[in-house]
């Protein structure tokens, strides 16, 4: 389960918030969709929700998770990344 309460995420460098007084419950096993357009803190989320360090941005608010790994996959790989997983794929 992860429950966040009250997530706020602020970019420090305009102070705007990308995620303002966010909450939800996904329960084991749930599916759910993190939709919206581009720069409107998506990616960001998913880091804050795996406990990455984000110095560009303040958070507040409360995350709790019982999930022993979370795994985010960037939708921009990097080129060496790109190259290392799918070494007879082009994109």
């Amino acid at each position: 389960m992860i429950k966040i309460n009250h997530l706020t995420i602020t970019q420090n460098k305009d102070l705007r918030d990308l995620v303002s007084d966010f909450n939800i419950t996904i329960q084991d096993g749930e599916k759910v969709a993190i939709i919206g357009e581009e720069g409107n803190g998506k990616s960001t989320l998913l880091r804050a929700l795996m406990g990455e360090a984000l110095p560009d941005f303040t958070i507040k608010g409360d995350i709790q998770s019982d999930l022993q790994s979370l795994t985010y996959i960037p939708q921009h790989l990097p080129e060496e990344l790109k190259k290392n997983l799918c070494r007879t794929t082009s994109f």
